[in-house]
């Protein structure tokens, strides 16, 4: 009943039909693989860090005010939760408290997202860490480490 309506970039989704609808892009265009979130959430960073909303964080290719800077993209997406971004010279972390939706589509995109958005500003990742995800306990914290080389 939500897609009855025409939804906009403002539009507020409930978090379970945001999910099913996220599964059925993944089965539709991807054959149901759970990294097309990741491969997404990096479509969205260049969209969103070129030609979108937030490209004035990645213009001057700032890191550490890229990632000041991420936690407020979080809330723009997402009502629950928060995303906590540390810049450190060899690698940068990201951790999501609170998921309101413990959801690989939330885990995948938005650190695909920010692996893809540190890219951006000149760092190369050399090596991604997962610490704690969606699969692991009820989900609630997510946490990467992108070390650069």
């Amino acid at each position: 009943p939500v897609f009855k309506t025409p939804i906009l970039a403002t539009s507020l989704l409930p978090v379970q039909t945001y999910a099913f609808f996220q599964d059925q892009c993944a089965k539709e265009f991807f054959g149901g693989d759970e990294n097309s979130y990741w491969e997404m959430g990096e479509a969205a960073a260049v969209w969103a860090l070129t030609d979108g909303p937030y490209a004035a964080l990645a213009k001057d290719k700032n890191y550490k005010i890229l990632m000041d800077k991420l936690p407020l993209v979080w809330s723009m997406y997402f009502t629950a939760g928060r995303l906590d971004t540390k810049a450190f010279d060899d690698h940068a972390e990201f951790k999501i408290i609170g998921n309101g939706l413990p959801h690989v589509c939330v885990e995948y995109a938005v650190m695909g997202f920010g692996r893809k958005a540190i890219e951006m500003v000149g760092k190369k990742t050399k090596t991604s860490k997962r610490l704690a995800g969606v699969k692991d306990g009820d989900g609630s914290v997510v946490h990467y480490e992108f070390w650069f080389g």
